[in-house]
């Protein structure tokens, strides 16, 4: 079509395998290649879809700004409906899905997240002294099972950190692992990686069930009313209709789905930075020890708006 973005020709000549062949062995390789050959947004042809790459703030800006009915969330993360389940995000109405994004929102409030600050502080610290005073870490690994602890304080409250964090990471590196390439395309096909996915959801879904049946008997057990499990149990759709345990499992799925990697990645980095650049580790510690005073005072949410150094 007129104006169309070019449609990337694979480097493999093998009949209608040849893109997905590519993409499959390293999608990131892959971008990387078409982005250079041929700009910040082409399209490739896999299997039987057409996907179209934007790569940059520029490009993106059309993605970010369009509403539903010119791009539509659920046609894109369809493949998604096998990890958070039926009838949660992109499988939902739209009008539930406002809802279920309404209550996400409500979780991550300033109010809630004064309320995490000393969870995830208690996590770090306890994380950071099983270290030992010196020695070697992967950073990405440590980050990463760091932000699965505090993530489970918070979203999945104390009573799922406590007794169950075991079972639940493990369900949540399978469902993790159950995404692929292949996924985007062929959500069911028979493969090792999807049939645990599949048996972690439903586990996951049994696990979360019994949680929420325990605090509808006692609101009092096992929480402070402050995790996000607690607002997904209590939310109710426009028609009155309550959230489904489904559903409620599926929704703290897909926020840990959304958070765990994003900010993974992003704190990693971070240090790395700040590893790299000497004279900015002191500016930062320095920065630190000027609006913590007492290393031994409690962190707040106050403190952390104040270090503009590092959040910059």
């Amino acid at each position: 079509a007129k104006g169309a973005p070019p449609c990337v020709q694979p480097t493999s000549k093998i009949p209608v395998l040849g893109s997905c062949i590519e993409f499959g062995a390293s999608p990131m390789k892959m971008v990387k290649r078409c982005y250079e050959e041929y700009g910040p947004v082409f399209t490739l042809n896999i299997f039987h879809k057409r996907l179209t790459f934007l790569v940059g703030p520029e490009a993106h800006e059309p993605f970010f700004k369009l509403g539903d009915n010119v791009l539509a969330q659920e046609e894109v993360y369809g493949f998604m409906k096998t990890v958070f389940g039926a009838g949660v995000v992109y499988d939902a109405t739209r009008k539930k899905r406002q809802v279920q994004f309404q209550s996400m929102a409500n979780g991550l409030r300033v109010s809630r997240l004064k309320n995490y600050v000393p969870k995830i502080e208690k996590e770090t610290r306890d994380f950071i002294e099983s270290w030992g005073d010196e020695g070697e870490i992967d950073l990405l690994s440590a980050l990463s099972e760091l932000t699965i602890l505090t993530s489970s304080r918070c979203l999945h409250g104390d009573d799922v950190r406590e007794q169950l964090f075991a079972k639940v990471a493990e369900l949540y590196h399978d469902l993790d692992h159950g995404v692929t390439p292949l996924t985007v395309f062929m959500p069911n096909a028979p493969t090792t990686a999807h049939r645990k996915r599949d048996i972690a959801k439903l586990e996951m879904d049994r696990l979360f069930g019994k949680i929420i049946e325990s605090r509808r008997k006692d609101p009092t057990k096992g929480s402070d009313g402050t995790d996000i499990l607690s607002i997904f149990m209590n939310t109710k759709y426009k028609d009155g209709t309550p959230v489904t345990n489904e559903e409620v499992s599926g929704l703290l799925i897909a926020l840990l789905f959304a958070g765990q990697h994003t900010s993974s990645i992003s704190s990693t980095w971070t240090l790395m930075f700040i590893a790299a650049h000497p004279e900015i580790l002191k500016r930062v510690v320095a920065e630190q020890d000027a609006i913590m005073g007492n290393a031994s005072e409690p962190l707040t949410f106050e403190k952390v708006a104040q270090m503009d150094l590092l959040y910059n």
